[in-house]
């Protein structure tokens, strides 16, 4: 068994078996998670108010295709950032494809292992905790290359250097390629 997880993260549980939920249940209360749980799409949506870290989202639900929940979710910014792993008995390339397109982050085929689901989790969670920092880390490279262009484009206009285009052969078929280069002007 993996180690009991250090922080109380919030799970919701979209799933209308109770059987599986029970068990689910269990097993992510005695990791450190805490448990929310919903049986229809409908009360899955409304439970999302609750700050939730990681969706599990049964393919089969009595109400509402997890299709359209799952895009519910992906195409709303308020919730778009809260990963989801998709699960079903059903193993049909089909239906994984279409999670994923969707948005899923992951998905599992019933009966899984509950060591992989919550290494899964774990995962997934880890990797969404990631993507802030690398996107202002993006940000910030945008921002360093927008200067260095500005700054380029300021050498040219002021002459201080001068764009001249150098032929470069390209042996194999015998095409020109060309590369621009900044001379300086002396």
């Amino acid at each position: 068994m993996i180690k009991i997880a250090d922080h109380h993260k919030k799970i919701l549980l979209v799933e209308n078996d109770p059987g599986v939920s029970q068990m689910l249940k269990l097993l992510l209360e005695t990791q450190g998670y805490e448990f929310f749980h919903a049986t229809s799409g409908q009360t899955a949506i409304q439970t999302l108010v609750h700050k939730i870290d990681l969706i599990l989202l049964d393919l089969d639900l009595p109400d509402q295709s997890s299709f359209k929940i799952c895009r519910e979710i992906k195409h709303n910014q308020d919730l778009n950032h809260i990963p989801i792993i998709m699960f079903s008995a059903k193993g049909l390339s089909g239906d994984i494809i279409e999670g994923f397109y969707l948005g899923a982050d992951d998905y599992l085929v019933k009966p899984f292992e509950y060591d992989d689901l919550v290494v899964r989790m774990e995962a997934v969670m880890r990797r969404r905790s990631v993507s802030p920092v690398i996107e202002r880390q993006e940000k910030h490279v945008e921002h360093v290359e927008q200067d260095v262009v500005l700054e380029l484009g300021y050498i040219v206009d002021e002459e201080l250097v001068a764009p001249v285009f150098q032929p470069i052969y390209y042996l194999d078929d015998y095409r020109i390629l060309g590369l621009e280069a900044l001379c300086r002007l002396t």
